[in-house]
């Protein structure tokens, strides 16, 4: 709710209440005073501390907080109910600071019967001579805003109980993982942890992870798909990884005798030495990008992988390193995106099997939004108190299980776990968002059940996607107007894997140019946007959104941030929107590494 909403609500029950004291008639049982305390006339006339009853701010505070309540301890979203808490207690402060600065200013338009007999009592015994204290005791007294200090107690109460609610909700948001998750909407940020990791062991031939730069303990990012995490500059990447591959030129020998325990290969290397080596090198790209060793499958006996771990943000720097690698040999190839598992897996020290952890989805247009689930996890209200005097989750017991009996929600975990299922490209391309929760999610279904959400995607635009063409999709713009989007799917980064810069072309088509020249305006504006694209694919870019829109079609181009033609491509993309003589065309640039421009017509409900 905004302050805007609050204030608005304020001013309605100002003015009501205000009338409601206007139209009163004297000898009434109760009355409203001009802020919506309640003051009953019975009792000490009106000036009692628990007369001024909290009446419809207060009712609105209550029904928030206790919803609120509800969603904390019995629904799988949590961290909403901590949002409403706080939501609750602002509205009560905020309510009580209008009513201290603002009541006495209607307050001294209100009056009744009774004090117009008092004055002029007072009036008639003064103009006889009568003294103060003979005045008082014949007309007696009444009382007016400014003269009642007492009818204070209403918004006094109300800006406690609204301190209290806010510091509740704000020791449940601080503790809960699941409503950290939520903070960045309050302008909040809580830093993260630092994560450890074991370096040591054996090498296998499975996804073991041996980098320190896990990134695995996000729990103050937003969730799921929405993770974020600035990206770095383009070019600066390309520096890192040129220093990576040169290293790699040198040392990929030594890495071989040590992946496959030849003593003399590995000339004194280990794996933990090796391992530091290339995190360090690793970290130089991108601290929050994860690397493994693994089987090279048909291409080679190894593999090294770099993945940007799910984080859209750093799709680009992962594949600018994966664009650089050489060529696979029969001893080591490389990739960036890694594929479907359903192996058990290790996130901040605590194993998660896939078997074991459950999904709800629902789809959006051209992805699905999901919640994920392990039996261990625990949302309530008591959990997130107690997790205060709990150890942290990494904390081990002899078994290598947490020793709390219990576990918070973890969003990192989450997304392992779509990554490892789907595969890394599958997610990034029909994965929307996601999140952790505390409880059973309704309709759940078995984690190993999730590629049935992105087959059907895939299957219903199984063409679009084999083609590398664009489906047609129907869908309103801001306005509600009909266009018809043509987009190419997915509708990721994974189609243009270094490609972190947003180019948008809006264009106008004069109806009257359009016609003389032979065009409808929908045409016209295609024939700007496909020039617009022979020059964007010349250079490494994509088309991968264009509209047909009766009054506005625009078109969404990604070039690459770290190409030397970027500026020169701009500027001639500029050059034809500017000459284009059938409208007229703006062209807005963004850097976009999420692409997050486009995530509108992902995101929309409805698949």
């Amino acid at each position: 709710m905004s302050v805007i909403g609050i204030a608005a609500f304020l001013a309605v029950l100002y003015l009501i209440s205000y009338f409601m004291n206007w139209a009163h008639y004297e000898g009434d049982e109760a009355k409203i005073n001009g802020f919506g305390w309640m003051t009953l006339e019975d009792s000490a006339n009106g000036n009692s501390f628990a007369s001024n009853i909290f009446a419809l701010a207060g009712l609105l505070v209550i029904i928030t907080l206790g919803w609120g309540v509800v969603k904390l301890l019995w629904s799988d979203s949590p961290e909403e109910g901590v949002r409403d808490i706080l939501i609750a207690g602002g509205i009560a402060v905020a309510y009580a600071l209008f009513a201290f600065m603002f009541k006495m200013a209607i307050g001294a338009f209100i009056t009744d019967g009774k004090a117009d007999q008092v004055e002029q009592c007072r009036k008639d015994a003064k103009s006889l001579g009568a003294s103060s204290t003979v005045v008082r005791d014949l007309c007696g007294s009444y009382q007016t805003p400014f003269t009642d200090p007492q009818s204070g107690a209403g918004p006094v109460l109300c800006l406690l109980a609204g301190l209290v609610t806010l510091m509740l909700g704000a020791v449940l948001a601080v503790t809960a993982p699941q409503a950290r998750e939520k903070l960045g909407s309050f302008g909040v940020t809580i830093p993260d942890a630092v994560p450890i990791v074991n370096l040591g062991g054996a090498f296998t031939s499975g996804d073991q992870l041996f980098a320190a730069a896990t990134g695995s303990s996000s729990a103050s990012e937003a969730s799921g798909a929405t993770m974020k995490v600035p990206a770095p500059d383009p070019r600066a990447v390309l520096g890192a990884v040129s220093e990576f591959w040169s290293w790699w030129g040198t040392m990929s020998g030594r890495v071989t005798g040590v992946v496959e325990n030849d003593p003399t290969r590995a000339e004194g290397e280990t794996m933990d030495t090796i391992a530091l080596q290339i995190s360090e090198r690793v970290h130089a790209i991108h601290p929050r990008l994860e690397w493994s060793f693994g089987p090279g499958g048909d291409e080679s006996r190894h593999r090294l992988t770099v993945s940007a771990a799910g984080i859209r943000t750093l799709q680009p720097t992962a594949a600018r390193w994966y664009a650089a690698a050489p060529a696979a040999d029969g001893t080591w190839s490389f990739r960036t995106l890694r594929p479907a598992t359903i192996e058990p897996f290790i996130c901040d020290g605590v194993s998660y099997d896939p078997a074991q952890m459950v999904y709800s989805s629902q789809n959006m247009r051209l992805g699905v939004e999901l919640k994920i689930w392990d039996p261990r996890w625990k949302g309530s209200a008591s959990a997130a108190l107690g997790s205060l005097f709990r150890k942290p989750q990494g904390a081990q017991g002899s078994q290598g299980t947490p020793d709390s009996g219990q576990l918070r929600p973890s969003t990192v975990a989450a997304a392992r776990l779509i990554n490892r299922v789907l595969g890394e490209e599958t997610a990034a391309g029909w994965v929307n968002e996601y999140k952790a929760v505390g409880s059973d999610p309704r309709d759940s279904r078995p984690a190993r059940s999730l590629p049935n959400e992105t087959g059907y995607y895939t299957g219903k635009y199984r063409e679009a996607i084999a083609s590398g063409g664009f489906a047609d999709l129907n869908i309103p713009d801001p306005d509600k107007l009909p266009r018809v989007a043509h987009i190419r799917l997915p509708l990721a980064s994974v189609i243009a894997p270094t490609c972190d810069v947003h180019v948008l072309i809006e264009a106008q088509p004069h109806g009257t140019d359009t016609v003389n020249a032979g065009f409808s305006p929908a045409e016209a504006a295609e024939k700007l946007f496909r020039s617009a694209e022979s020059v964007v694919e010349k250079n490494g870019g994509k088309l991968v959104v264009y509209t047909t829109h009766q009054f506005r079609p625009e078109a969404h181009f990604y070039l690459d941030g770290a190409s030397d033609s970027l500026d020169d491509v701009v500027n001639q993309i500029k050059s034809l929107a500017g000459s284009w003589k059938l409208g007229t065309a703006a062209v807005k640039v963004h850097s976009d590494a999420a692409w997050d421009q486009v995530g509108y017509f992902r995101w929309a409900l409805g698949a």
